[in-house]
C-alpha cells in the first residue's frame, strides 16, 4: 500500500515538473530576429583620423570603433520576479 501512494505521488509529481516546463518553454518574443540599430549596407562615415564618425546618438561607436546600440526601454513581464 506504501508504495502505491509513493508511486501515484511520483506520477502526479512528473505531471506538474512537464506541465510547467512546457508551460514555460513558450515564454520569450515571438517573431524573426531584430536586426540591430547600427545595421548598414554601407560602411560607417570615417572621419579625419580614419575613426568611424557618430552622426547620431543612436549611431555611437566605443573606444574601439564598434557601434553601440542604444539602451532599450524597459519593460516588466510578469514572470520578472524569477530573474530578481
Amino acid at each position: 500500500m506504501i508504495f502505491a501512494a509513493n508511486r501515484l505521488f511520483a506520477r502526479l509529481f512528473l505531471c506538474v515538473v512537464l506541465a510547467g516546463s512546457v508551460g514555460l518553454a513558450g515564454c520569450g518574443r515571438k517573431g524573426p530576429l531584430e536586426v540591430p540599430p547600427s545595421a548598414s549596407i554601407a560602411p560607417p562615415a570615417l572621419g579625419p583620423d580614419g575613426q568611424p564618425v557618430a552622426a547620431t546618438p543612436a549611431d555611437s561607436f566605443d573606444e574601439q570603433g564598434r557601434p553601440v546600440a542604444p539602451r532599450g526601454k524597459q519593460q516588466r513581464f510578469f514572470l520578472d520576479w524569477l530573474l530578481d
